[in-house]
């Protein structure tokens, strides 16, 4: 596999990972690894799953539990497209409460939020939503727009302040 690893150095923990990780791709079986915070797991990962995937046109699933976490993911997949000079595309899924505009949506639990928004979508009162979708719920004209001029880059899905 080419290596894509966004980094110049490989530091010995991440060199072991990437290997193990290149053998279960090729293998198609599973991996737990279990590694101290500060490692580098995601590069250690994601490169060599990414050099898979783009060889044999396949996709990649990567899941974390924080925000703070998932933004060092697509910061390290913008590292190795700049690096490697490849582009491929990124779809960076966060849940609503994280993407919502209102000032306001940190301050409100989860569980309230949930009920908060599920009001303002039925009774059609949230600006920010109207403005993303027409009235049969396909995309309006401006968020197509908006799409188009994002193109190829990779970006966080995060709210804007």
């Amino acid at each position: 596999m080419k290596n894509l690893f966004p980094f110049d150095k490989i530091r010995p923990g991440q060199k072991e990972l990437v290997e193990k990780v290149e053998e279960v791709i090729s293998t198609g079986k599973n991996l737990i690894a279990h590694a101290p915070t500060g490692i580098g797991k995601t590069a250690a990962v994601l490169a060599p799953a990414l050099s898979f995937a783009l060889k044999n046109n396949k996709r990649i699933l990567f899941v974390t539990p924080r925000h703070s976490q998932h933004r060092i993911a697509i910061e390290t997949l913008k590292m190795i497209s700049e690096k490697h000079n490849i582009s491929f595309n990124v779809a960076d899924i966060i849940g609503r409460k994280g993407l919502c505009a209102y000032d306001y949506a940190d301050a409100i639990s989860s569980s309230d939020f949930a009920t908060w928004c599920s009001h303002h979508i039925k009774e059609k009162s949230c600006v920010f939503r109207n403005q993303t979708f027409s009235k049969d719920i396909s995309l309006s004209k401006e968020a197509e727009q908006t799409l188009e001029k994002l193109g190829q880059k990779i970006l966080h899905a995060a709210r804007t302040k």
